[in-house]
């Protein structure tokens, strides 16, 4: 049997809080990774406001 997996991830709260990522989140990504699980992120806000949070969090 073929189980197709994969997650959508919401930013806003949940993988990041403010200029904070959420406990939890580096080690599920890197599960993910390492398990060859695709996944994506989404939010409800503009794109300029993700991107900004995500150079911050890449720091």
């Amino acid at each position: 049997m073929n189980h197709n997996i994969g997650f959508l991830l919401d930013m806003d709260g949940v993988i990041y809080r403010g200029a904070t990522i959420s406990p939890g989140t580096s080690d599920f990504i890197g599960r993910l990774r390492n398990h060859g699980i695709p996944f994506r992120f989404l939010d409800l806000v503009p794109d300029e406001f993700i991107f900004k949070n995500l150079a911050i969090l890449a720091q």
